[in-house]
């Protein structure tokens, strides 16, 4: 698979069913963050934070699925707006590919490190 917003809108198609039930399940989970985080003690706490980071993932691949599902580029029928349309769809292809992986490994390593220092006290 190449990088190229018409290889993400064939994988935002594949799954783009999947949309609406991550879209709820990162609102569950950041409601039990929420809820959990009024409990400051060292294993819930990690676990609460895991739960922000997991809804965190869930809606950025949510956010993925609805932004690369149709382009705009393939509906413009004059050349200005179809260069526009180009151009803002490779902007979300290469935040999609360059900015937000890391900010995900980010929001997985910090319930780690956090999980670590609690239960070494």
């Amino acid at each position: 698979m190449s990088i190229s917003p018409e290889s993400y809108s064939l994988l935002a198609k594949k799954y783009s069913h999947l949309k609406v039930k991550l879209f709820l399940v990162s609102a569950l989970l950041m409601i039990l963050f929420f809820i959990g985080s009024s409990f400051p003690t060292g294993i819930l706490w990690s676990f609460t934070i895991f739960l922000a980071s997991l809804s965190t993932l869930m809606f950025f691949t949510a956010i993925f699925l609805h932004s690369f599902k149709n382009l705009d580029s393939q509906n413009s029928y004059t050349p200005f707006w179809y260069r526009v349309a180009r151009i803002t769809e490779w902007f979300k292809v290469i935040l999609f590919t360059a900015v937000v992986p890391p900010l995900a490994i980010a929001t997985l390593v910090v319930p780690v490190i956090v999980f670590i220092k609690f239960s070494a006290t």
